[in-house]
């Protein structure tokens, strides 16, 4: 998004200049200086939606800001988007491992047992504006969700779990992506 690649990861450095675990590179591979984003733990997932790009990984805060594993920066110049404060904890390693932007939502895979201050494991689905839960989204999953992706209309999840979305599916699984729950 405008004009370059986001890039998250464990780095404290790129080409030479210091960057805390997130960075913008323009098309020639140089520091974008205007982007100053930085978390103080490991960023494993990036989504970008217009000028916005949603962080998740181990981190707890964002420019110097408490955020719990998830947060939203401007693309431009990783200013934190101080209206959208999620929390995503629990289990004894939380972390965001997955994110995808689906319509007005953001789905969330990981390893948590809390998203929003709701009690939902390791699959949530976010309202994209403001962080809120969706409690109509159900599905949830018994281990690790790594990755996501959208194939047709269905919502595909791959990770470390045996139960998602209501159903035994191991490892991977086509879900509705309106509701979370596994296709049978």
């Amino acid at each position: 998004p405008g004009g370059g690649w986001i890039v998250g990861g464990e780095f404290t450095q790129v080409n030479g200049v210091g960057r805390g675990r997130l960075v913008k590179l323009r098309a020639d591979g140089t520091v974008d200086a205007a982007f100053t984003a930085s978390a103080n733990g490991s960023v494993w997932a990036l989504a970008a939606a217009g000028g916005t790009v949603y962080v998740g990984g181990e981190f707890t805060s964002v420019n110097s800001t408490t955020r719990n594993r998830l947060a939203r920066i401007d693309a431009a110049t990783g200013a934190l988007d101080a209206t959208f404060v999620p929390s995503m904890t629990g289990g004894s390693s939380p972390a965001v491992c997955a994110l995808l932007v689906s319509g007005t939502r953001l789905i969330v895979g990981g390893t948590f047992t809390s998203a929003s201050g709701t009690a939902h494991q390791n699959l949530a689905a976010l309202d994209a504006t403001s962080g809120a839960f969706v409690a109509t989204f159900t599905g949830e999953a018994d281990g690790r969700v790594a990755a996501l992706t959208v194939a047709g209309t269905d919502l595909v999840a791959a990770g470390e779990f045996d139960n998602i979305g209501g159903l035994a599916r191991r490892g991977v699984a086509r879900l509705d992506t309106t509701t979370g729950a596994a296709a049978a």
